[in-house]
Formats: C-alpha cells, sequence, structure tokens
C-alpha cells in the first residue's frame, strides 16, 4: 500500500492529497493530451495583432509544479516532438527547418537543438523543487517569480542553443539576455504567471481539492477490494 501512495509527493505536499500512481499518471495523461491540442490548433500559436503569443511552456510549467521534474519533462517531450514534427512537415523558414533532423541539413544537431525544451523542464523542475522543499509564507509571489523566469529561461534556453549549433541564424548574446525586453514577452509572461497562479489557487482552495479528494477516497476503496481488504 505505501508504494502506491508514496510518502509526501509533491501534490500531498501542496494540497494535501496522497494521489495514487493510477490518477496520478492519469493527470500526466490528461496534461500531454493537452500539450498535443495545442501543439495541433490555433490554441499553441495565438495571434492577436499585433501580439503572437506561444502557450506551450505553460502545461510545463503546471506539470513540474503540481506533479514533479520527471513528469514535468514528459510533458516537455510532448512539446519537443511535435516541435520536430511540425517543423518536418510545415517548416518554411530556416528558423523552423533547423528543429527537423530530417529537413536542416545537420540531423545530430536538430537533434540536440530539440533537447532544449527539456532542459527548460528539468531547470523549472528543480526551482519549484527547491522552493516547495519547506513551508512558504508568500507562496504565490515565489509561484509568480519562478514561473516568470522559467517563461523567460524556455526562449532563451532553445536561442542558446541556436546561437551554439547553428550559428548561422545570427542569434547573439544580447538577443537572449534582452528577449523579454519586448511587449509580446512581457503579456506572455503575465498571462502564464497569473495562470499558473489561479490554478495553484483552485486547487488548493476551489471546488476541484473536494473532487480530487472524492476521487482519492474511491481509489483507495478500489485498491483495498481488490486486495481482498
Amino acid at each position: 500500500m505505501s508504494r502506491d501512495y508514496p510518502k509526501q509527493s509533491r501534490f500531498e505536499k501542496l494540497y494535501g492529497i496522497a494521489l495514487s500512481r493510477q490518477v496520478k499518471t492519469e493527470i500526466l495523461i490528461m496534461l500531454m493530451s493537452a500539450e498535443l491540442i495545442l501543439a495541433f490548433s490555433y490554441l499553441g500559436f495565438i495571434i492577436i495583432p499585433p501580439v503572437s503569443l506561444t502557450t506551450m511552456h505553460i502545461l510545463v510549467i503546471v506539470a513540474t509544479m503540481i506533479l514533479g521534474t520527471k513528469e514535468g519533462i514528459a510533458v516537455a517531450m510532448i512539446f519537443a516532438l511535435t516541435s520536430m514534427w511540425k517543423a518536418t512537415v510545415t517548416g518554411i523558414q530556416y528558423g523552423d527547418l533547423i528543429f527537423s533532423p530530417f529537413r536542416s541539413g545537420e540531423p545530430m544537431r536538430s537533434l540536440i537543438l530539440t533537447t532544449a525544451r527539456l532542459w527548460f523542464a528539468l531547470i523549472t523542475g528543480w526551482m519549484f523543487a527547491f522552493y516547495f522543499r519547506k513551508e512558504r509564507k508568500h507562496v504565490y509571489v515565489g509561484i509568480a517569480l519562478i514561473t516568470m523566469f522559467s517563461t523567460w529561461l524556455h526562449g532563451s534556453i532553445a536561442m542558446a542553443f541556436m546561437a551554439g549549433l547553428f550559428p548561422e541564424c545570427g542569434v547573439t548574446v544580447n538577443q537572449i539576455l534582452t528577449s523579454w525586453l519586448s511587449t509580446n514577452k512581457l503579456i506572455l509572461y503575465t498571462c502564464t504567471m497569473c495562470m499558473v497562479c489561479l490554478l495553484h489557487y483552485y486547487l488548493s482552495r476551489g471546488h476541484w481539492r473536494k473532487e480530487l479528494e472524492v476521487l482519492s477516497r474511491s481509489e483507495r476503496t478500489e485498491m483495498k477490494l481488490h486486495m481482498g481488504y
């Protein structure tokens, strides 16, 4: 029984609910499926002239926050693979084609470039793990700051990999460091921060917490019946 309900998982530490492995897996699959929907719909890249915003990184941040680093990397893997697929099938500009090992002319470099998504998830997971290692008085401030930095990190790591692997793209260190100084990015940071903080609020105090508690209890009851208790 103890194996199926790990002691003080990230979700239990934050929201006081011990999820079984099955429920945790179901939540992860739901996030990965949502990432697929974002990747292959207009929701993954929203254009409202003169502003264009990408939303693919948000679910990676959510997964690392509520589930953990490994789960965040799993969602980031969907992000990476769909980026590769879209670059291969629909890529036109050189900045898109370099994400495809089949069309860039440098397959190994493209594969390494794709791992930028995974590094983003890994570092974000480390930051949340460090922050949540103990109770915080102003938890929303920390979540907001980590979310904003992770959003900058998402683009900056990709740009740094592009500069190192495909220097012909013309990406410079100055561009990487000042990439947040644009209307698009400031709006993106604000929207991402608000979404992640609102999710934490609803999971902490809203109707969803009661639903998850009921789901968790039902899972435990099913397990006991299955084991013959």
